[in-house]
């Protein structure tokens, strides 16, 4: 008796979280999680990855509601950082992996260490 089984094993992959943008004609899918930080400079974009950096044609308010969801947060006026990206964080600053030091704006400094805390919490908790 010749029995011919197929097995198929079924793998369920979730993208991961990742935002668009315009670059050179193209549009770059950039993963969230290499993502560190947004910066605006007039009409662009200065994107700093885990390795390396992008500067792109975009209005910050753009990314900004494309994020809200996520784990950004705007630290000062031009500057939205990843929270599972800062290194540190102290009353007037957050600093990246790296050293990088960006200022926080003095309106926002307990929201911003309150999220960071929080966001810390829910690590532990999902951990």
């Amino acid at each position: 008796m010749n029995q011919n089984v197929i097995r198929i094993h079924v793998v369920n992959i979730v993208p991961e979280p990742a935002l668009e943008v315009p670059y050179h004609g193209m549009l770059l899918r950039i993963p969230l999680s290499d993502l560190l930080c947004i910066e605006a400079e007039a009409h662009y974009l200065n994107l700093t990855l885990k390795k390396g950096s992008l500067r792109v044609r975009m209005p910050l308010k753009d990314i900004e509601s494309r994020l809200e969801s996520s784990c950004f947060i705007k630290i000062n006026r031009g500057t939205l950082v990843n929270l599972d990206r800062i290194h540190s964080l102290d009353a007037g600053t957050v600093t990246l992996p790296g050293g990088r030091r960006l200022p926080i704006s003095e309106k926002g400094r307990s929201r911003v260490l309150e999220a960071w805390r929080s966001h810390r919490i829910l690590q532990l908790l999902d951990g």
